[in-house]
């Protein structure tokens, strides 16, 4: 019985050493919101391949407490994704100027927790997916 109950036990520890959280649930790449960029403006990577940057719009509604929804107001985001393992030099080019960013990936602590906690962190330790980018505004570049 004990000879089982330790084979049970090795086997569940050598199944969660096959998978991260960060990976299962997020993924290799980071969601990176992009503000203040102008119309017709592209992003490139160091490797000169152009990084696709995706609009969503939102409705936003516009609450006051006494009298209830006063207006509604439409957000448009704009994110582009990059892999999480690695920092990223960006170019943003237009037809006025050409600007650079070079930004580096953070360790999610959430992330990590999570890992500690089922023992899994290996995998996201290995890939770099417990990593995450802070948002970047198209003023700070250079």
């Amino acid at each position: 019985m004990k000879n089982m109950t330790v084979k049970i036990a090795l086997c569940i520890v050598m199944a969660s050493s096959f998978y991260g959280c960060a990976t299962v649930f997020k993924g290799y790449e980071d969601k990176v919101l992009v503000t203040g960029i102008p119309a017709n403006t592209k992003i490139y990577s160091q490797t000169e391949m152009e990084v696709p940057l995706l609009t969503t719009y939102k409705t936003k509604k516009i609450f006051n407490p006494k009298v209830g929804v006063i207006d509604s107001a439409m957000i448009v985001e704009q994110y582009i994704y990059l892999r999480s393992n690695t920092d990223h030099l960006l170019v943003f080019k237009n037809r006025e100027e050409e600007k650079r960013i070079h930004i580096y990936p953070r360790l999610s602590i959430g992330w990590l927790f999570l890992d500690v906690i089922t023992g899994t962190f290996l995998v996201d330790l290995v890939t770099g997916n417990w990593n995450h980018f802070t948002n970047i505004d198209y003023k700070s570049a250079k």
